[in-house]
């Protein structure tokens, strides 16, 4: 196995398509989120380049807290109980009445951070 770097911005499917094609490359990994959310890999499979990552739908669920936790609740997935806010004064007030350790997590890619143990 040959293992290579090369300088191609991830949001530039027509040359990372293109590399593909002339280097033969016979399978594509894509680890960032960030590009999965964009939908490299769905653009790439569409060209008939396999592609070892998920689909933007189903890595939304890694971008978005928000999203994995109300898709684990509707499929009745275990997972810690949770409460999304989108006004700060309500985030505030709910945190004010709580008596134990509540773990605060930003909604969107964070590049692993964005978490808060209050």
């Amino acid at each position: 196995m040959v293992t290579s770097y090369f300088d191609i911005s991830h949001n530039n499917y027509y040359e990372i398509i293109s590399f593909c094609f002339k280097k033969s490359i016979d399978l594509f990994v894509i680890g960032p989120s960030n590009p999965l959310i964009n939908r490299i890999a769905d653009v790439l499979r569409a060209k008939g380049i396999m592609i070892f990552g998920p689909s933007r739908g189903t890595a939304r669920l890694e971008g978005s807290k928000g999203l994995l936790k109300d898709f684990s609740s509707e499929f009745n997935i275990p997972t810690a109980a949770y409460i999304q806010f989108s006004k700060r004064d309500e985030a505030i007030n709910y945190f004010k009445k709580q008596k134990f350790q509540i773990v605060v997590k930003t909604d969107g890619l964070a590049a692993s951070e964005g978490i808060v143990i209050a």
